[in-house]
């Protein structure tokens, strides 16, 4: 479990004809639980809380919910609490790791400049997680601008290592009828690579397999490798020529580092870090 992270819920569940007795045995000491046993008949939710107040750093501890009705030792599942309960301090809206993603939404981002050539602005409703942000005016071009609009983004990464980021858009198609539709972004101040989110240039966008595929997944996904260090970290996404809106964007990192999400009409990032070869 997290450090922001105290109760977890999990079903007792009966899957027989009649209902069955059970009860919860631990000897873990920081273990609270809602209810410890009782007689279900199809499911009981039970609420376990971590008294972090008994851990320093971090601890595992173990449970089992034992189903009275069979022999002893064949009706018990043992579930083991990893808890990491290390202090951490982050800027105010760093985005942290859940699951093995960093999940930020575009609406949340730390910085934002807007320029006399346009700038980013808040869509809403829009997508499937009711907000984005898109550059205007749409025709845009900062292709040769010095200046360009950009939203910045702080997240926390557990290791040094190369991220796989995954920039989820919507499902857009370029503002001009050539197949151009492009997203910039920046990590960590380095360079800004500039990439087209159109798979074949040599062809028109409408009409194509990636329109078709785009259209029927509602989502239009681009890909790419950040360098990131151990701690925190900054992601800017610029405005750039034939850019779509930004939706949310979510970085997802398992045991490695994680990955980003950049946007022509941007919907979920995903950062995810490689595994060893």
């Amino acid at each position: 479990m997290r450090p922001d992270v105290s109760q977890v819920a999990f079903d007792v569940a009966c899957g027989s004809k009649c209902p069955i007795s059970w009860h919860i045995e631990t000897d873990c000491p920081w273990m609270q639980f809602s209810c410890t046993g009782g007689t279900v008949a199809e499911n009981q939710r039970v609420t376990l809380t971590i008294d972090r107040s008994q851990i320093t750093g971090k601890a595992a501890g173990q449970f089992a919910v034992v189903n009275e009705h069979i022999q002893e030792g064949t009706g018990a599942a043992n579930i083991i609490v990893e808890v990491d309960n290390t202090p951490v301090s982050y800027p105010k809206g760093t985005f942290v790791e859940a699951n093995g993603c960093i999940a930020m939404e575009a609406q949340h981002y730390t910085a934002k400049r807007d320029v006399p050539g346009g700038g980013f602005a808040l869509l809403k409703p829009y997508g499937r997680l009711g907000t984005a942000l898109k550059v205007f005016p749409a025709t845009a071009n900062f292709e040769n601008s010095e200046e360009r609009p950009y939203l910045e983004y702080t997240f926390a990464a557990a290791k040094d290592g190369d991220y796989h980021v995954q920039f989820h858009m919507s499902a857009t198609t370029p503002v001009t009828f050539e197949p151009k539709q492009y997203i910039g972004y920046s990590v960590n101040g380095g360079a800004v690579p500039v990439v087209n989110t159109v798979h074949e240039e040599n062809r028109p966008f409408f009409g194509s397999e990636q329109w078709y595929a785009e259209g029927f997944a509602n989502v239009k996904l681009t890909e790419a490798m950040i360098p990131c260090h151990a701690g925190v970290n900054t992601l800017l996404l610029c405005g750039q020529p034939g850019h779509h809106s930004g939706k949310d964007r979510a970085l997802a990192g398992r045991h490695h580092p994680a990955g980003i999400l950049p946007w022509p009409a941007g919907e979920l990032p995903l950062l995810t870090q490689p595994r060893p070869a």
